[in-house]
């Protein structure tokens, strides 16, 4: 389990003496990086600069920005408070 390419100096420090609290750090950073990826509304949006009219490119990914926007609803807080 353990990638010591990708472990910072504490987390070989902490390893050193208590394997078992660098796998469970290991462990919680993995979690939390599959949780933020999750709960991100806007990670399939291509940002590219486009010579189409507004309402074109907006009819052709209607779509997923309905998808991306119920997500972001539904999955961060502000986001209601700043539609309303």
């Amino acid at each position: 389990m353990k990638n010591t390419s990708k472990l910072n100096w504490y987390d070989r420090t902490v390893g050193v003496f208590s394997p078992k609290a660098l796998n469970n750090r290991i462990i919680e950073r993995k979690r939390t990086e599959l949780l933020t990826r999750q709960y991100d509304a806007a990670q399939q949006i291509n940002y590219t600069a486009n010579k189409k009219s507004a309402n074109k490119e907006i009819n052709n990914a209607l779509s997923p920005i309905r998808e991306n926007v119920r997500a972001l609803l539904r999955n961060a807080p502000f986001a209601k408070k700043a539609l309303d």
